[in-house]
């Protein structure tokens, strides 16, 4: 369900979740931009989780071991927030950029290269149903970078309030309930799309 969410929040306990499952693949995980507070968008937390968790995945399958992701928040002038999947792997060639949303598309080499290709279009349909967007950004030999972007919720003021315990979420204005924060399961080694949420 749609609810007015932390941003900052959820990004923090995914990746304390995820940190188990870059480590396995011999990678590290950073945060940026939690110091600064809440940041609350109009999202469904739980397909977040999910969006992130197929982005991270397949970063930590593709990188080379002792690599990096680093999670970043970004916070927009009207009040929206954004977070970045950045890693260290080998990229994706710029003729393979623009096929990256397709389904099942997956880029030459990819075994080499870093992973949006796999579950991408399903991303992209997530942000956009949200009023939001994705995006990616590679240069080859130079990382990537996966990106979603969410409008800004309205103001708490202007609807129901309910904030479930560890929780970071709120129903939106005119939403009746929130549905509880869910967590990721890290998704299959052999198949990092398959990530999938449960209740907390």
């Amino acid at each position: 369900h749609r609810c007015r969410t932390d941003l900052a929040r959820l990004l923090s306990a995914f990746a304390a979740d995820a940190r188990a499952l870059v480590s396995r693949f011999g990678h590290e995980l950073q945060c940026e931009g939690l110091e600064a507070g809440p940041q609350w968008v109009d999202t469904d937390p739980a397909q977040v989780e999910r969006c992130l968790s197929n982005l991270v995945g397949n970063a930590a399958k593709f990188m080379p071991r002792g690599g990096r992701i680093v999670l970043r928040l970004l916070r927009d002038g009207d009040g929206g927030g954004r977070v970045e999947v950045h890693d260290t792997g080998r990229g994706i060639a710029a003729a393979a950029l623009p096929h990256v949303f397709d389904r099942f598309f997956q880029a030459d080499g990819s075994a080499q290269a870093s992973g949006y290709g796999i579950g991408l279009s399903l991303v992209r349909e997530f942000g956009e149903a949200r009023r939001g967007s994705v995006d990616v950004r590679s240069q080859g030999g130079a990382g990537g970078v996966g990106a979603v972007t969410l409008p800004a919720a309205a103001p708490a003021d202007a609807g129901p309030t309910l904030t479930p315990p560890g929780g970071p979420c709120e129903p939106a204005a005119g939403v009746d309930t929130c549905a509880p924060p869910a967590t990721c399961v890290a998704p299959d080694p052999k198949n990092p799309a398959a990530g999938r949420c449960r209740p907390r």
